[in-house]
């Protein structure tokens, strides 16, 4: 039986716009409400939300990072709000996802007096870490990282990035992943069941993501193997050379799906055959991996430190150096040869992502709470 708490969670990010923090946050309310607790929500926006329990802080900028675009606040009116939300409440439990992402974070470890705890997602690029080498020696800094009684990171490749700037125990506790939602129930694209093989990439239209070089790979193997399909799921433009990859190889048959609801995803994961991820770096965990283990569907990926914390080479998928497209077009090869192989690594991969069931992952992120709560009572 676990004692009642009253908690916030503090996101640095635009919480109008989908994230893989934010939908973290999201899964973890869900979970702790469910064994009793009371959430309350806290971060920038840029519109309103009708969320019962989300309360708005500032508005949001957006800053260049990591091959990306981080809308986090920088209004210095945070401060103020913040002070006056934590006077007006009690939290036993404050846990910030990104605490050095933006002033909201900064504005809640300057003003609380509750147990903090914190979440480091992300893993920065080489530019990023020299940067923050010297920002985080500065004083104020850690001052605020004083104030953090509990770390932790989503896996061991941002724990590593992150205990390489601080000092401190950090407690792997991974992203979840509703494993009830990627059931049997779940209907196929009945439009790409047409006996096509399908590959399936999905993600944002950003560099890091590595879409060229699956393009490349599908190149090489579309001649050969006419009755294949890339079906990519993504938010954004194509850039002017992933389009010159598919000009240049008349790739006109690539089914190119925007914007897609999360209940569409999972249908194209179910329809899917084979999925790719050919990140060239800077992922610290690789929650797309785990919903295609979910969905049973053997994967091909980039042999980079947060994937491989995720999926195991030739159990549930096969790990290729990234940048590398003959690679990639070799491993699809393999897997469009051997249909034996497809099924093992796609039931080894849905025997592993139930141990990424939220009810899991919610039930250690609250047993590590209480930790400090029983810290705080001795």
């Amino acid at each position: 039986m676990y004692r009642k708490l009253n908690i916030a969670l503090v996101s640095a990010y635009d919480y109008a716009l989908p994230s893989g923090v934010n939908n973290h946050i999201e899964n973890l309310a869900a979970q702790l409400k469910s064994i009793g607790h009371s959430i309350t929500i806290f971060a920038p926006s840029s519109n309103p939300i009708p969320q019962k329990d989300f309360t708005p802080i500032s508005n949001s900028v957006g800053i260049p990072t990591n091959g990306s675009i981080a809308r986090i606040s920088l209004s210095l009116t945070s401060f103020t709000k913040v002070k006056k939300i934590l006077n007006q409440n009690n939290f036993d439990i404050i846990h910030l996802h990104e605490p050095f992402a933006g002033l909201v974070p900064l504005a809640f470890l300057q003003h609380s007096k509750s147990i903090n705890i914190a979440t480091f997602h992300s893993l920065r690029d080489s530019k990023f870490n020299s940067v923050f080498k010297r920002v985080k020696g500065a004083k104020l800094v850690n001052n605020y990282y004083k104030k953090i009684d509990g770390r932790i990171t989503i896996s061991t490749a941002s724990k590593k990035f992150i205990s390489d700037h601080f000092d401190g125990e950090f407690e792997i506790i991974p992203n979840g992943i509703n494993i009830s939602e990627y059931s049997q129930s779940v209907l196929p694209i009945k439009e790409i069941q047409d006996g096509m093989t399908n590959i399936l990439f999905v993600g944002r239209m950003e560099k890091r993501k590595g879409l060229k070089y699956l393009l490349s790979a599908y190149g090489e193997l579309k001649w050969d193997y006419p009755k294949t399909r890339l079906v990519i799921l993504g938010s954004g433009p194509l850039d002017k050379e992933t389009n010159q990859i598919i000009s240049s190889r008349n790739l006109n048959d690539i089914l190119l799906v925007e914007d897609v609801t999360n209940s569409i995803k999972m249908r194209y994961f179910k329809t899917c055959d084979i999925f790719c991820a050919p990140a060239i770096g800077n992922e610290s965990f690789g929650i797309v991996l785990l919903e295609a283990m979910a969905s049973g569907k053997p994967i091909v990926a980039s042999d980079i430190p947060g994937y491989k914390s995720v999926v195991e080479n030739n159990k549930q998928g096969i790990l290729v150096p990234p940048k590398n497209e003959s690679a990639i077009a070799s491993s699809i090869l393999k897997l469009l040869n051997n249909p034996i192989l497809c099924n093992e690594l796609g039931q080894n991969g849905m025997a592993k992502a139930k141990e990424y069931d939220w009810t899991i992952i919610g039930k250690k992120i609250n047993n590590y709470y209480n930790e400090f709560l029983y810290k705080k009572v001795v």
